[in-house]
């Protein structure tokens, strides 16, 4: 099923969080902006009737069937579902790789339910991302969610320092490192029994400095490793997410009008 997004889509929910159950889908189609309906017209070649997904990235996502007027494309809603936010949150900070390794890493990365990527800046960081490339990662961000079925889009933070991250609040810090202890459902659950919170430290080619170790050390990280072997920047972090998804699921309740 072919799913469009619309940040500016909203809806009213169930006053009872807890209900599996929305309104009834409001009676006016949902009609999507240019870029969407080129897309859907242009590309994909939609007929109207045919069903379809829109969702906003925030949770909140429904159903329906495809409408065209012209140039204009919609959806006329059928059914409404909210996810809740994913439990628990999951932020992966990471020293960006060159050229289109990073593509990789943030479309797996979003497939793999990451909450939040944030370009980390150490002493041995090559890639400072602009404006320009967060903003075409971003988008990125949107595609991939669109591939996966995911209705909450993965954020991408500004560049951050070594010792600003170290200050991000969370229950467990881990720190990628090909010789610290192997990561495992066992060793996980000892670590945090039921965090609200993860944060992955994924250092440069070459690894973080021996200072910056021990700074992370101090701030309560855990040095694990991931695999075997030594791993390229968007493998670690890959592996990571892979595994941390693993040994702590997300949420997958969801409120729906069926």
């Amino acid at each position: 099923m072919h799913r469009f997004y619309d940040p500016n889509f909203a809806a009213p929910l169930a006053a009872d969080p807890s209900a599996h159950e929305l309104p009834v889908p409001p009676p006016e189609p949902v009609w999507l902006d240019q870029d969407e309906a080129r897309h859907a017209l242009r590309v994909l070649r939609l007929r109207p009737g045919e069903p379809v997904e829109i969702f906003n990235g925030q949770g909140l996502a429904a159903r329906g069937d495809f409408l065209c007027q012209g140039r204009d494309a919609g959806v006329k809603l059928t059914s409404l579902r909210h996810t809740p936010r994913p439990m628990p949150t999951l932020t992966l900070a990471v020293a960006m790789p060159k050229g289109p390794r990073v593509d990789q890493l943030v479309s797996q990365l979003t497939q793999l339910g990451v909450d939040t990527l944030v370009p980390l800046l150490t002493e041995r960081t090559v890639v400072d991302p602009g404006q320009s490339k967060l903003d075409r990662l971003r988008k990125l961000v949107i595609e991939s969610a669109k591939q996966c079925g995911r209705d909450w889009l993965m954020d991408i933070a500004p560049p951050t320092t070594f010792s600003v991250l170290l200050t991000l609040p969370r229950d467990l810090l881990l720190i990628a490192d090909p010789l610290g202890r192997p990561l495992d459902a066992h060793t996980t659950q000892q670590a945090a029994p039921s965090p609200h919170s993860l944060l992955v430290l994924v250092g440069p080619e070459g690894g973080l400095t021996p200072d910056e170790t021990e700074l992370a050390i101090a701030a309560g990280g855990r040095p694990w490793r991931f695999a075997s072997h030594i791993l390229r920047i968007e493998t670690a972090a890959v592996a990571a997410a892979a595994l941390l998804r693993n040994a702590w699921p997300i949420s997958t309740e969801t409120q729906e009008d069926r």
